[in-house]
């Protein structure tokens, strides 16, 4: 194993690099290198993870626009992340209002037809998934 190790490094490495340029041309990357958490939150490293969710709202009926799924445009990991960077920018008010408008223009690709949409931040102990005691906290940041 040894052996292999510098070419195995050499390999991620390009691997790496090739995903950034596809994901800078729109392009799904071919290393899943950028999607992962594997160094900026490995897992356990805290107890409390932050999701935000976009709700569309139409005829005062409100549903849950999912981030799982893969529209015509975004493939589900864009999609999560999408709104979980222009989420967190509006919550801590980091140009709110651009950051507004990109998320509205990106609701309004993905899930065309509300009325208006509401930007939630849900907060949970990932930890805790699947056992009795989980619970989330949904904070609405906005309507938009």
């Amino acid at each position: 194993m040894k052996k292999y190790t510098p070419h195995l490094f050499f390999i991620s490495l390009v691997l790496t690099a090739a995903s950034y340029l596809l994901i800078s041309k729109g392009k799904p990357e071919i290393y899943p290198f950028y999607s992962w958490k594997l160094f900026s939150k490995p897992f356990g490293a805290t107890k409390q993870d932050v999701v935000f969710k976009i709700y569309g709202v139409q005829n005062k009926d409100t549903l849950a626009i999912t981030m799982k799924s893969a529209s015509e445009v975004y493939d589900a990991d864009i999609k999560f992340a999408i709104i979980n960077r222009y989420g967190n920018n509006i919550a801590n008010n980091t140009e709110k209002q651009e950051n507004l408008k990109k998320l509205r223009l990106f609701a309004d690709i993905t899930a065309p037809g509300f009325d208006y949409y509401i930007l939630v931040k849900e907060t949970f102990n990932a930890q805790e998934i699947g056992k009795r005691n989980f619970s989330t906290t949904k904070t609405i940041i906005t309507a938009f």
